[in-house]
């Protein structure tokens, strides 16, 4: 059991070896021996005993004690007294190693030399005593104080710790070098977008402007109206065929619209553009509204009036199209007035819109014989005179050609003959006269020589007729012809 002494009585004051008269026993030497001798007493014997007395210091037969018979330096010797301790006279095993008493404390991390996993239960040992179950678990069982790191860890005493890690300059250079050339290219990249930016929304109004004067000179009119904000009131006029008349006479060309950097402010602004109109170097500000994310011209429509050149009784036509009103709706280009009858004209009849704020020059308009109707009136005469020439008549009527016959005279209507030895058409002129009443009519004056022949009696004799007293005179007379009917009717009249 525990708590006994061993046998042969109760220990002395460090064991109960009996000592010899010298003061000394067997294995004297502890305390009591010189310096220098080979190995001294360990703690377990008194100085000048004979031998290691049982008990504190040799475990007693039959039971293992705990914990203090194992204790370092007190069962066993010590390291450092009968030799030199580690870390003293001579070189440490190294950190890396545990050293008794330096590189590792008594009972903590690890067994001490003596233990045996802490203290172990003597034979017959009771609860509670030192190394029974339940108690401590001996320091070899210990956890180390923390986190600490044993001192067995640390590095051995004349070894030279390892340099730092140099720090890679060469790599952190290349590696601010591209961050910084990302920011730089980042922010160029941005300041790049944004001009452009700025510079597509600034070219924005000049393309519209661009591409209205563009479907004009195509003759597209539906794309040139698809550019203005609104569509015209009256397209009659705004077609491809009216276009295109207008660039047979002057045709739009040499289009140049600057395009600026900067965008407008807001949502209007105005456009210079040049352009030429047939041989009419045209410079104009176009405004423009924006709509969306697009410009629109805000009014690319002429309206010009036409009040002063219009003709009672007369229709009017522009580029073909007849128009009714006293005003019309246009886009640049070449215009022409007609009355859509062949023979009357407006004498000074085209003018050019040169742009939708461009008020024109407007012609001054008189009814006029054009060419074609003068050579349709020259024909339409002729073509009557033969007529009446043709007939078997002594006047017929409507003609130019007539005698009178006498008393007693009586001429066979078969047998006459009418002829013209001598005319002056080469000299003809035709011209234009206003009726008054509605009409226009076209008059010309005509010199002609007759040859006249017939059969028949005078007093009832059988003879022939001929007015060769009068063949080589000249008959003068005025043809007329109302111009605004056709077929063409003339008319003749005898003047001096």
């Amino acid at each position: 059991m525990s708590g006994q002494y061993p046998p042969g009585g109760q220990p002395g004051p460090y064991g109960n070896h009996p000592q010899d008269g010298s003061g000394g026993g067997p294995d004297a030497g502890g305390y009591g021996s010189s310096p220098g001798s080979a190995s001294q007493p360990p703690y377990g014997q008194q100085p000048g005993q004979g031998g290691p007395p049982p008990g504190y210091g040799q475990q007693q037969p039959g039971q293992q004690q705990p914990g203090y018979g194992q204790q370092p330096g007190y069962g066993q010797q010590q390291p450092g007294y009968g030799q030199q301790q580690p870390g003293y006279g001579q070189p440490q095993p190294g950190h890396g190693q545990q050293q008794p008493g330096y590189g590792q404390q008594p009972g903590y991390g690890g067994q001490q030399p003596g233990y045996q996993g802490g203290y172990q239960q003597s034979p017959g040992a009771t609860a509670g005593s030192p190394g029974s179950p339940g108690q401590f678990g001996g320091y070899g069982t210990q956890q180390p104080y923390g986190t600490q790191q044993p001192y067995g860890m640390q590095q051995p005493y004349g070894t030279q710790p390892p340099p730092p890690r140099k720090r890679n300059t060469k790599l952190l250079i290349i590696v601010g070098a591209v961050v910084l050339a990302l920011i730089i290219g980042g922010v160029v990249g941005g300041v790049v977008l944004y001009r452009n930016a700025q510079e597509a929304a600034a070219a924005k109004p000049p393309a519209a402007v661009r591409g209205f004067l563009e479907a004009v000179a195509a003759g597209n009119a539906e794309a040139a109206i698809g550019h203005g904000a609104n569509p015209p009131g009256d397209k009659s006029l705004i077609t491809d065929a009216v276009l295109k008349e207008s660039a047979s006479r002057a045709p739009l060309t040499a289009i140049s619209v600057p395009v600026g950097k900067t965008p407008p402010s807001g949502d209007t602004t105005t456009v210079d553009a040049t352009y030429k109109l047939g041989e009419e170097t045209v410079t104009q500000q176009f405004p423009l509204t924006k709509i969306g994310d697009d410009w629109k011209l805000t009014n690319p429509y002429a309206t010009v009036s036409l009040s002063k050149v219009k003709l009672d009784n007369l229709p009017m036509l522009i580029n073909g199209v007849k128009t009714a009103g006293d005003s019309v709706i246009l886009l640049p280009g070449s215009y022409k007035l007609t009355t859509g009858l062949k023979a009357i004209g407006y004498g000074e009849d085209e003018f050019l819109v040169k742009s939708a704020t461009d008020q024109p020059s407007m012609p001054t308009t008189a009814a006029t014989l054009t060419e074609a109707g003068t050579k349709t009136f020259i024909s339409a005469a002729k073509a009557e005179l033969k007529n009446c020439l043709a007939k078997r008549e002594v006047a017929p009527s409507g003609c130019p050609n007539f005698v009178t016959t006498g008393a007693g005279q009586s001429i066979e209507p078969d047998s006459v003959r009418w002829s013209s030895h001598a005319n002056t058409w080469d000299t003809f002129k035709g011209g234009l006269v206003d009726s008054g009443n509605g009409s226009y009519l076209a008059k010309g004056k005509l010199g002609l020589k007759f040859l006249f022949s017939a059969r028949g009696t005078y007093n009832g004799r059988a003879t022939t007729f001929n007015n060769n007293s009068w063949s080589n005179q000249w008959r003068y007379f005025y043809i007329t012809a109302d111009l605004t009917k056709e077929p063409m009717k003339l008319a003749w009249e005898r003047t001096t």
